[in-house]
């Protein structure tokens, strides 16, 4: 008993124990967020026969990273479940990005009571500009790299340099894109630190970092796809418009999530009242700076002058980070100054400060609540008891707090049914696995996601497919050609667009479709409308499957 006592108390148990929260009630997993991208690969690699002549299968060759290769490697010496593989992998990942987190903040403020305030605070996940999520909702490649880049800036930050560079070579291995930010960031602060690093140092920095990452970069220069690495074609950038505005194009954002990211920057500032040593300050002002200089590029270089490399690299992505900066910062901030100050009016500074900077998270208005309880408690408990909250205190509070939390999560919210988890779609899936060819291709809603996966079938396109034209312009051109052959390449219209179509626009297409290298012997429709003059094979309560085979 007095063991499981000690560990309760224990950072790493603790840790455990936000992960864990995070995982099963607070940012509860999700199998499905990109997995229709992402799981086909997997299975492709698993198994080189499936998908045959599937256009968007072939993109892997300019899908730079690494963590497919070896996840797949690992569930085919394992025999793990994927789905199951990919829960545990999630999970380890979110572990060690709270503990990455920890690191930092205890890097930074050198106190353990500000980093797991910081922490608990990161908890609850916030969105950043282009839809990026502080806490990902499921396992892709943004993030198992995030573990690599926190402990890249936790070593840089330790003045451990080759050990950062070290882990961002590592990083870049898995998503270059998240790396190429964190690098800016380090580099950036390493320019100015250069005096101290010493230039032998920098370099021997440099070259572990480019050897690390050099078989991505040898995969880039060898599978390149046609076109500029500054100008674009103004094609491609209209597809991306179309397809991708909420990623890359920020005048096409709500107004409102602008005016969360400077309440965000506002709080973020209010923290400084509480800033750490200045040499480290020093860096963290330099991480702050290459951001929005990356972010300044992402309007710059998207909206006005579009570049190539802008494009690709989606800068606006880059000020997730500064969210985890700012959390820590707001953690500390809160934690020294309600739970070890009697000073109210800084009390209340602080606790302002955590609000700007949670607002709009996962459940902010309750945590804010709690929050305030937190104060007050704390106020009162200095006030009568003359001495402040222990540590051990503070972490069972915010323990029971979690629970609450969770049963409030568990019990009053309505979680969405992911559309992989629709039950006729996924019983159609199992269908074509089952009853076709591994060669027979489906025309499928393009307006529906995930078919892929389950059937382990080649489709005709869909919606989703587009994301792989940000790697490659001359996929978006096709992407675009066979979605204008099944609907209106317009998101909202989709399902219109589909529904408008008639036999014979089935039978050409299926036509075109009997002329690929795979030789399919039969082409199948899914539709919701009954067609009486095509042959029925199977239908659930949602869906129809037609069949045209070759003559």
């Amino acid at each position: 008993m007095i063991k499981i006592r000690y560990k309760i108390f224990n950072y790493k148990f603790f840790v455990f124990i936000i992960s864990l929260f995070s995982v099963l009630f607070i940012n509860r997993y999700e199998f499905g967020i990109d997995y229709s991208v992402l799981i086909p690969i997997l299975k492709k690699i698993m198994n080189p026969s499936l998908y045959p002549s599937d256009y968007f299968i072939e993109q892997i060759r300019y899908y730079y990273t690494s963590l497919w290769f070896i996840i797949g490697f690992i569930a085919k010496f394992t025999h793990l479940n994927i789905e199951f593989l990919l829960f545990i992998l999630y999970f380890i990942s979110i572990y060690f990005i709270f503990l990455g987190l920890y690191y930092i903040s205890l890097a930074i403020f050198k106190d353990e009571g500000s980093a797991i305030m910081g922490i608990f605070l990161l908890l609850f996940s916030k969105q950043s500009f282009a839809l990026v999520e502080t806490i990902p909702l499921s396992f892709y490649n943004r993030l198992p790299v995030l573990p690599f880049l926190l402990f890249s800036i936790y070593h840089f930050l330790g003045d451990e340099y080759l050990y950062s560079y070290l882990f961002l070579g590592l990083g870049f291995l898995i998503h270059p894109m998240s790396a190429v930010y964190v690098f800016f960031m380090i580099f950036l602060a390493t320019i100015f630190e250069i005096r101290k690093i010493g230039f032998k140092r920098f370099g021997l920095s440099l070259i572990i970092f480019f050897l690390l990452s050099s078989p991505l970069l040898i995969w880039k220069a060898i599978y390149s796809p046609k076109g500029s690495v500054f100008l674009p074609d103004k094609l491609w950038v209209e597809l991306l418009r179309i397809r991708s505005s909420h990623h890359i194009f920020p005048f096409s954002w709500d107004k409102n999530l602008f005016i969360q990211g400077f309440i965000f920057i506002a709080g973020f500032f209010i923290s400084f009242f509480k800033r750490p040593h200045y040499s480290i300050h020093r860096k963290i002002i330099f991480f702050t700076i290459a951001i929005f200089i990356m972010c300044l590029s992402g309007i710059i270089f998207t909206e006005k002058i579009p570049l190539t490399f802008a494009l690709n690299l989606q800068f606006m992505r880059s000020f997730v980070f500064l969210i985890y900066i700012g959390f820590i910062y707001t953690g500390n901030f809160f934690y020294k100054e309600v739970i070890e100050n009697n000073n109210y009016i800084k009390k209340i500074l602080a606790f302002l400060s955590v609000s700007l900077v949670l607002y709009m998270s996962e459940l902010w208005e309750v945590v804010l609540f709690f929050l305030i309880l937190i104060t007050i408690f704390s106020t009162f408990y200095q006030f009568i008891k003359r001495k402040n909250l222990s540590l051990k205190l503070v972490k069972i509070i915010l323990i029971n707090i979690l629970i609450i939390l969770s049963l409030y999560k568990t019990f009053f919210t309505n979680e969405k049914i992911l559309e992989l988890k629709d039950k006729d779609w996924l019983d159609l899936q199992k269908w074509a696995k089952e009853n076709t060819k591994i060669n027979d291709v489906f025309i499928v809603p393009p307006y529906m996601s995930g078919f892929r996966i389950y059937s382990e079938r080649t489709i005709y396109t869909d919606w989703k497919d587009g994301t792989m034209m940000n790697f490659n312009p001359e996929f978006g051109y096709e992407w675009k050609r066979r979605m204008e052959n099944l609907t209106i390449l317009n998101k909202d219209s989709l399902v219109i667009g589909f529904n408008r179509l008639k036999e014979e626009d089935f039978k050409r297409i299926s036509d075109e479709i009997f002329g690929w290298n795979s030789k399919p012997e039969n082409v199948y429709v899914i539709t919701k409308k009954l067609y009486d003059g095509l042959e029925l094979v199977y239908k659930n309560s949602s869906f129809k499957v037609y069949r045209f085979s070759k003559k």
